[in-house]
This record gives C-alpha cells, structure tokens and sequence, in this order.
C-alpha cells in the first residue's frame, strides 16, 4: 500500500455543464483551463442522452453504449494524476444501472454538476506497476 500527503490546502472548482455539451470533454477542459495537476473528481451528478462506457473484465475490457436514451448520471468519482483523470460513474435508465469508466462522447441531456478538488502540492503520476496496469506513483523531483 502507498499513500500521498498534501501539506497545502486544497483548491475547489465547480464546474456546471449545459445540455448539449459533453462531460468528460468538459472536465478535461476544466483541467487544462485551470492548470490542475494532481486532484480528485468528488462528485458528478446530471443527466445523459448519450454515454459510453467500458468496464473490465477478465482478459480486456466491455463497452457499453446509449444513444438517444435518457440516463441518470447517479455518481461520479476518480483521481487526477499530472493532468490526466481517471474517472468512474455510474448510470441508470428505468431497469438498470451500470457502472465503469466513461469515454467521450457522453453528452448532456439536461445538467451535468461536478465538483473537482485541486491538490497544489502533490506530484502524482501514472506509470506501469508489477501486474502491467497503470497505478499511482508519486514523480521524482530533480
């Protein structure tokens, strides 16, 4: 196990996105935007017409897709990583609901609330770990 301290306060960004507009594409923007480097998505809730999403699963990985179908976006979590996120939610329609991570593409039906936590001091990265996934280091400083 690892785990990584921040020694300087955090910074808040809420970011409220139209119908129309796309979520994931509209957290990346907030990211570049606001210069975050190091953080965590805390909550994401709305509405969706349109999603796309994967899960894994033993040997690769499940995409699901919605086209023209009213969703719920019922939460949203993830970790930001030198400016890269890696996000989770989970969807729901009138019979289900489904969870992984979304692509683009995952368009607004009527709002979208996110609330981004920026992490100044951190110095995160994601790099290949012992089993070949992706997981959390912290970056050397020179």
């Amino acid at each position: 196990m690892k785990f990584f301290s921040s020694e300087s306060g955090i910074k808040t960004h809420v970011l409220a996105i139209e119908p129309g507009e796309y979520m994931l594409e509209s957290i990346t923007e907030l990211i570049e935007r606001a210069g975050i480097r190091d953080g965590a998505v805390v909550s994401g809730i709305g509405t969706l017409d349109q999603c796309i999403m994967h899960m894994v699963k033993p040997g690769g990985q499940v995409i699901v897709e919605w086209d023209d179908t009213p969703l719920e976006l019922v939460g949203m979590q993830g970790v930001i990583a030198d400016g890269v996120p890696h996000i989770h939610a989970t969807v729901s329609d009138k019979q289900s609901a489904v969870s992984g991570h979304p692509h683009e593409g995952c368009r607004i039906l009527y709002l979208c609330e996110v609330v981004v936590l920026e992490f100044p001091s951190l110095n995160l990265k994601r790099s290949p770990g012992a089993a070949g996934y992706n997981v959390l280091k912290e970056k050397q400083t020179a």
